[in-house]
């Protein structure tokens, strides 16, 4: 009926006191006050309006076991009396962190249930999240090198190598090495964007994947059977039947869309055995025939078999305008369709099978602040986030794929309307692998180099082979930069 300000153990051993003998209550003295010494300040202050309640409730729940002597009843008054002049006086200072991500409202909420939920299991560890209001990178760099800010960050997979390489994540390997069970419940492709030069700077906690939708009233008219799964070979021959034109050759509706920006088509380079680097991401793949060949397909598929838009006309054709039959790209469009769009005649798969079955994940992680005090304490927090308990927490708020892949966390995931597509997303997760990446793998290969000279490709200006010898040569010179730092 009433909240000490001390530990449940302490609470329990009050309660039995009644039923030892004087001396023994009094040697009980010191455990007593250890458990309330132990409590965080702050939950000492919001018990202290309970106080006062508090002396007598213990003697009405000690007198409920029986009748005593009132030489017991003495001495428990005592034990009662030091553990509220201690419990408020000198009680030990509580573990205090915090933690700091982006997102919208959804996103702020899903984080306080997170910090909430583990603070109610971890009574001396009080973690707090802060939510970011701009300039992210530039506050954190400017808080780590001051030795203050957040104990954790939020990060993503083109983000995290950088903030390893600059020395603002401390290395979880440890921890990694001491979490088996925890690490063998997480799909370990999800570590590559998080790992640099041997060390590991972010724990998953959220992923998004690469998808194949679809518009099924589309394929319906054109008496096509719903696909189960998509090969390259079914991409063309699909999109040919589905791509309309009018009788002034116009086209009012493409078979198929590909996003041109490099992050949301790489995945087609890997399916080919090809890609941006190699596996130790030490020497660039651009100008290798498995390369050219995947950018060969991606250009027929606009010049030659004419079944995707053209750069400069991929405003006008959309899976929710109802004149695009087939769509790759991520995840998320799950979330925008059937919450912000409105649009429900859609379905998903697995991206495409070319040569090899993968697809690109977008992890979200949180890593540890090199300026943090309580490492130890910040990674419970991490474990705990991206544990069951923490990913069932996640998942309800619909942040993205949960990485755990206990079945309990499933089950919350596939609630709701979109189950049948959530459930392609957990099984596009299994082939799915985040990008291995340097630092400035976005703002240098990537927006410097890679898009803009294979946007001359995808606009027809120059050749394939002239644009990825070039690519080559830039990328493999910036790595040689990178590691000759």
């Amino acid at each position: 009926p009433f909240s000490l300000p001390c530990s449940v153990k302490a609470r329990m051993l009050l309660i039995q006191a009644g039923s030892k003998s004087l001396k023994d209550d009094m040697s009980m003295v010191t455990m007593l006050l250890a458990g309330v010494q132990g409590t965080p300040a702050g939950r000492r202050d919001k018990d202290e309006l309970k106080a006062s309640n508090m002396w007598e409730s213990c003697i009405v729940r000690v007198e409920m076991k029986g009748a005593m002597p009132m030489k017991r009843l003495v001495g428990l008054h005592v034990v009662c009396l030091i553990v509220l002049m201690v419990g408020f006086g000198v009680a030990a200072e509580e573990i205090y962190l915090t933690f700091t991500a982006w997102g919208g409202l959804s996103h702020q909420l899903a984080y306080q249930d997170l910090a909430q939920a583990f603070s109610d299991q971890h009574p001396y560890i009080f973690i707090e999240f802060v939510p970011d209001t701009g300039g992210y990178v530039d506050k954190m760099k400017a808080s780590v090198l001051a030795n203050t800010g957040p104990d954790i960050y939020f990060t993503q997979e083109m983000q995290t190598v950088g903030f390893i390489d600059e020395g603002w994540l401390i290395s979880l390997n440890e921890y990694i090495a001491n979490s088996p069970e925890l690490i063998s419940q997480i799909h370990e492709p999800l570590f590559n964007s998080f790992t640099w030069k041997g060390v590991i700077g972010s724990l998953p906690v959220v992923t998004f994947v690469s998808m194949f939708y679809y518009n099924p009233v589309l394929f319906q008219e054109a008496g096509l059977p719903l696909p189960e799964s998509i090969s390259w070979d079914d991409l063309v021959n699909l999109g040919k039947v589905l791509t309309k034109k009018s009788s002034d050759g116009h086209v009012i509706q493409y078979g198929h869309r590909v996003e041109y920006e490099p992050n949301f088509c790489l995945y087609y380079l890997w399916q080919n055995g090809g890609g941006i680097l190699d596996e130790s991401c030490r020497n660039s793949i651009l100008n290798t025939d498995a390369t050219r060949g995947a950018v060969d397909f991606i250009y027929d598929l606009a010049w030659l078999h004419e079944i995707i838009p053209k750069p400069w006309e991929m405003g006008e054709y959309l899976l929710e305008l109802g004149n695009l039959a087939m769509y790759t790209h991520g995840s998320w469009m799950t979330g925008y369709y059937d919450e912000l769009f409105g649009f429900n005649d859609f379905d998903a798969l697995p991206v495409p099978i070319g040569k090899y079955e993968v697809s690109m994940a977008y992890p979200n992680g949180f890593g540890i602040s090199a300026a943090s005090p309580h490492p130890d304490e910040a990674w419970e927090f991490l474990k705990f986030a991206s544990g069951p308990e923490g990913q069932r927490i996640l998942a309800a708020a619909g942040l993205g794929i949960p990485i755990n892949s206990d079945p309990s966390v499933a089950a919350v995931y596939l609630e709701g309307r979109t189950m049948k597509q959530r459930r392609a997303a957990l099984e596009a997760v299994t082939t799915a692998q985040a990008p291995r990446v340097v630092p400035g793998m976005q703002d240098d290969i990537i927006a410097r180099y890679v898009w803009p000279l294979l946007d001359q490709v995808w606009t027809n200006q120059r050749p394939v082979t002239q644009v990825l010898q070039e690519l080559d040569r830039l990328v493999q010179q910036y790595l040689d930069q990178v590691y000759a730092r």
